[in-house]
């Protein structure tokens, strides 16, 4: 098993990818609200408490676990099945799919966390050719992690 490449700038550049993931998560619940009237928060508020065991489960196990399901198992089989040009493509937009149609709370959660998937996996394919898959699954949960870390706290706070 290839060993992990800790840099410094992957690290910082997965809390960037992290951050901006949180804003568009915060801009698309807003947009949605003011345009349509539903909430995407609502649909997802038994997920998110404000005990620590939500904190662990939410921010530590659920990006590990999706991240390794979504991200690497789905690419990596989609990298080892096709030997097309695009493969790439076809192996973000299969994770991003399936990674929406995991969070089926309603059909504007789905979307929305189908885009969210997309950066995801291509932060994951970035990563991995950059360094290699292990890195890949470490700085995308990084990602992961630190948007729904995020969105805990303002949920948290009722923000």
């Amino acid at each position: 098993m290839k060993y992990l490449i800790f840099d410094r700038k992957y690290f910082f550049k997965s809390l960037l990818i992290g951050f901006c993931l949180f804003l568009f998560n915060i801009v698309s619940s807003y947009l949605i609200h003011e345009l349509i009237g539903e909430s995407l928060g609502k649909q997802n508020t038994n997920a998110i408490t404000n005990d620590f065991n939500s904190f662990i489960f939410v921010v530590l196990i659920v990006p590990v676990f999706e991240t390794l399901i979504f991200q690497w198992l789905i690419i990596y089989q989609t990298y080892e099945s096709y030997r097309r040009e695009n493969k790439r493509q076809l192996a973000i937009l299969i994770s991003s799919i399936l990674f929406g149609l995991s969070h089926s709370y309603s059909v504007y959660y789905i979307l929305v966390t189908t885009t969210a998937g997309v950066l995801l996996a291509t932060s994951f394919c970035y990563f991995r050719e950059k360094t290699n898959w292990l890195s890949g699954i470490i700085y995308v949960t990084i990602i992961h992690s630190l948007s729904n870390l995020l969105v805990f706290i303002t949920k948290m706070l009722n923000i």
